[in-house]
């Protein structure tokens, strides 16, 4: 059993109760272990304290949980520092989902140029994390589960010396539709998927740790549509039709650009806005259970797996129980079709002596075109954001395969930099 310091920056985030239920399953294993929330919002930051602390009290568990509105305090002397952050909150994710919308150019949190413009403005701030934790947390681990993950992990690696991976959990909702077809409960799947985040392939898949893909390539052609409704499920079983591999569901953003700029122009409500409306009664929900001899999250931000993949990382580095996780690290040659020096996702063996990616080979290559467009893509934007320069970020923007205009692409640039002008100082500083 470890007993270790674990900060949260972004510690008042919808997603963090769920994170805290992750870490009272293991709390044997990290018993004595200290668990310090920082955010700059006090009303939220102060409903998941009670609520933690009724959980972590309801279930016995050996946890200390800690609330500050100083980073510098959650940093110092922390063994893991997790971030889990929004610069400019879900106001500014509406703005990166409607504003492409006017120039025909799909608008996603952490895909195009609302991915790109959320990027510019968490790089720098992640960066201050990075040299904060270099002064007050030298041997700390930097857990990186803020979005748009590659491209700021990327930074991280490009930018600061600090030890970090970066996570991301959408391999749980993959495996969630691969379980539907095959009959079996996510959790007997393991699924081995390389390229970058929101933007890998998988070819290997096992079952109670057998091998399955051939099973799977047997009752692909037989799913219809109405077995997957919802066009994110629906794209991954396609493409596995197209090309015999399972494909991260963002890759339809780029598949079936279309449908999908159609999908987002119809809808009622952006996803941000969805997430706006809904976080009063989640809110609400979390003071009611805090209240309660033995709370449950009977509603929450998020599944299980955005906390269960983080904790059991930091687990398995705290007590040296080395397991493979799909992370985001620096390449060394597991995807040899993507630049050995750049961060890609790939399945690693994590544990005390370190982050080992599994060699995967390269990418198919029917596929590894547009992923290597993406990693090109990806470099431009950590330049932009570190430069500030809107010569840099141009380039950047037309260099993303959604965007294939350089009239539009200039004139959402400047509608973007002027909406977002307040999280973007480094542009100011350049002069734009």
């Amino acid at each position: 059993m470890a007993s270790v310091k674990i900060a949260v920056i972004g510690g008042g985030s919808a997603y963090t109760a769920g994170l805290i239920d992750s870490f009272v399953q293991v709390a044997g294993d990290l018993a004595g272990s200290e668990i310090v929330l920082m955010d700059i919002d006090p009303g939220h930051l102060s409903i998941i304290e009670r609520l933690g602390r009724r959980m972590i009290e309801a279930a016995g568990a050996d946890l200390i949980l800690r609330t500050t509105l100083n980073r510098r305090e959650a940093i110092q002397d922390a063994d893991f520092v997790l971030i889990q952050f929004r610069i400019g909150g879900l106001p500014a994710r509406r703005l990166d989902e409607h504003l492409p919308l006017k120039y025909g150019i799909i608008g996603q949190e952490t895909v195009g140029p609302g991915g790109m413009f959320m990027a510019l403005r968490t790089i720098p701030v992640v960066l201050e994390i990075a040299q904060e934790m270099k002064r007050l947390a030298p041997r700390g681990l930097l857990i990186n589960y803020t979005n748009p993950t590659g491209i700021v992990t990327e930074a991280l690696h490009r930018y600061s010396d600090v030890r970090m991976l970066g996570l991301c959990d959408e391999i749980y909702g993959i495996r969630r539709i691969m379980g539907q077809v095959l009959g079996v409960e996510a959790a007997r799947i393991v699924i081995y998927a390389y390229g970058l985040n929101h933007a890998s392939w998988g070819r290997h898949l096992w079952v109670d740790g057998k091998e399955a893909m051939a099973e799977l390539q047997s009752r692909i052609p037989f799913v219809s549509r109405e077995d997957f409704p919802d066009s994110k499920s629906w794209s991954v079983i396609r493409l596995f039709k197209l090309y015999g591999f399972i494909a991260n569901r963002y890759l339809r953003y780029y598949y079936f650009h279309d449908e999908m700029l159609e999908e987002a122009r119809q809808a009622p409500l952006s996803r941000a806005e969805e997430i706006l409306a809904s976080l009063p009664e989640i809110f609400a929900s979390y003071e009611e259970q805090s209240r309660q001899p033995l709370p449950h999250l009977v509603k929450r931000r998020g599944t299980g797996a955005h906390g269960d993949l983080a904790v059991r990382v930091i687990n398995a580095i705290a007590n040296d129980q080395p397991e493979v996780y799909l992370v985001n690290v620096v390449n060394r040659g597991a995807v040899s079709n993507l630049p050995p020096d750049s961060i890609v996702e790939v399945p690693a063996r994590v544990g005390r002596e370190g982050v080992f990616p599994l060699v995967m080979g390269p990418l198919p290559g029917e596929v590894a075109g547009l992923v290597q467009s993406l990693k090109s893509y990806e470099l431009q934007v950590v330049e932009a954001a570190i430069t500030g320069s809107r010569s840099q970020a141009l380039k950047a923007m037309l260099s993303n395969p959604l965007v294939q205009s350089v009239g539009r692409a200039e004139k959402l640039l400047d509608e973007m930099l002027a909406a977002h002008k307040e999280y973007l100082p480094q542009f100011r500083a350049a002069g734009g």
